[in-house]
């Protein structure tokens, strides 16, 4: 995990999201890069980047990252109205 600060002055926690079995670790292949929003009620974004790209990406790298990615449901169980 690392911490990233977007232009906006919010703080995200960024992760990997891996989807393979305990025990498996991605050394190839492209994984899920989840920022979330370390602030309450937050957001998070997805974006997809090659398998060990998060501990060695620049912080221009994190963000452009950051812009690219989509965002995520931020409130589970919120009725659209």
């Amino acid at each position: 995990m690392r911490i990233f600060r977007s232009a906006d002055g919010h703080t995200w926690a960024v992760l990997e999201v891996d989807a393979r079995p305990e025990g498996r670790a991605a050394e190839f292949g492209w994984l899920g890069v989840l920022f979330r929003s370390t602030a309450p009620g937050g957001a998070e974004r997805l974006v997809q980047r090659p398998a060990g790209w998060l501990e060695r990406a620049s912080h221009e790298e994190l963000a452009a990252a950051f812009d690219e990615g989509d965002g995520v449901r931020a409130r589970w169980g919120v009725k659209s109205t």
